[in-house]
């Protein structure tokens, strides 16, 4: 079965050169480039998604959606962004702050943004208190399961449980962010 358009194939051996990476929050003005790093992977039009991506960063600036958001720049370019936020227990997923997503632009990937991204990700929660962190991806992601592992996630269930994509088997993994590395304060 081959494997679906949104997600990186797995290289393990095959690395780029590393390049400085800045990860921080978004400006008004980054979020055209984000918009075009979703439409890149979704096959989509980036004008469609300005709106959501939009009214999703003026609810967290306004601190009224339990997310974050952060992109990573690259000599002036942004390379991707990130998300995580927190999730009610729904289906077969707990009650949890969820890292939820990131997209790095295909230039740029293999050469430390996603990692750079999910630790910057981590330290946010941090300060939200958060001891640990759930993140689920589709079984056959092994790009993405290889990047967590190394901070700490491990598989704690496999299913259907993403209840946005019913048809979808995922994998659930949880670290604790002392497994991470990270301390509070």
């Amino acid at each position: 079965m081959p494997r679906p358009p949104d997600f990186a194939d797995y290289r393990p051996h095959e690395h780029g050169e590393p390049i400085a990476v800045t990860v921080r929050a978004p400006t008004f003005e980054d979020l055209s480039a984000v918009a075009h790093i979703w439409a890149e992977r979704e096959n989509g039009d980036a004008q469609e998604a300005m709106p959501l991506i939009w009214k999703e960063w003026t609810l967290i600036r306004a601190q009224t959606l339990p997310r974050t958001i952060c992109v990573a720049e690259v000599a002036g370019e942004i390379a991707g962004y990130g998300r995580c936020g927190y999730r009610d227990a729904e289906g077969g997923l707990p009650e949890g702050w969820y890292l939820i997503g990131i997209i790095v632009s295909p230039p740029f990937r293999r050469r430390g943004v996603g990692r750079a991204l999910t630790g910057y990700r981590l330290k946010q929660l941090i300060l939200r208190g958060a001891e640990e962190v759930f993140y689920f991806t589709d079984v056959d992601n092994l790009a993405s399961v290889a990047l967590h592992k190394a901070f700490g996630f491990v598989e704690i269930d496999r299913g259907r449980l993403n209840p946005k994509q019913p048809e979808q088997t995922v994998r659930l993994l949880r670290t604790t962010l002392k497994r991470a590395g990270y301390r509070k304060g």
